[in-house]
């Protein structure tokens, strides 16, 4: 699942397409339990004038789940993002999928907001795996240059079998990454041409 989320995102920024509003909430699987990311209403295309990795964007729209929202939507003066918050959103939903825990235990949208401005994050250990918990630590990080961008994170996990759950079966593994168009070895998309 998280694979293939992380997946769906890098396919998304590498078209540059910011999803906005990224969280579980948007993630459904198919019939062979494959996750397809939904909800697009908030999306964007960015121009390709722009650098897409240094992009910053005005915010002039309410947008985003609560839970998932990154700071710098919620702090910033100056109104401005990048294509980093597609990041943080993802990094909080993989904790959930992995602790089985909201990130946040409040009720109140106000209090989330402020848990997050502050810098309040998950309990990181709370991920069986320790190399991914360290890696979703950096995910989240309240400075938006620090996130990995999600094919620098998929050239992280995709390769390295320290990040596969214990029960993770290669051969399965292995075939959804051929599905997905990912080289097992490199983490990268195989290219179609």
């Amino acid at each position: 699942s998280m694979i293939g989320m992380a997946a769906c995102l890098a396919y998304l920024h590498k078209n540059r397409i910011i999803h906005r509003n990224f969280s579980p909430y948007q993630v459904y699987f198919d019939d062979h339990f494959y996750p397809k990311v939904a909800g697009f209403e908030q999306s964007i295309i960015v121009d390709a004038n722009q650098p897409f990795d240094k992009l910053f964007l005005k915010l002039n729209e309410e947008i985003g789940t609560s839970m998932y929202m990154p700071p710098e939507f919620i702090e910033n003066d100056d109104e401005h993002y990048s294509s980093a918050i597609d990041m943080f959103s993802f990094a909080l939903s993989v904790y959930e999928l992995f602790s089985l825990k909201f990130p946040f235990n409040f009720k109140n949208p106000i209090r989330i907001i402020s848990a997050i401005v502050v810098n309040e994050r998950p309990n990181a250990q709370e991920i069986p795996n320790k190399e991914l918990a360290s890696l979703i630590q950096l995910c989240w990080d309240a400075t938006p240059s620090k996130r990995p961008t999600f094919q620098a994170f998929l050239e992280t996990v995709v390769p390295n079998k320290e990040f596969w759950p214990d029960d993770a079966d290669e051969n399965e593994f292995y075939q959804y990454l051929q599905y997905i168009g990912l080289d097992p070895s490199t983490g990268k998309f195989v290219s179609s041409e």
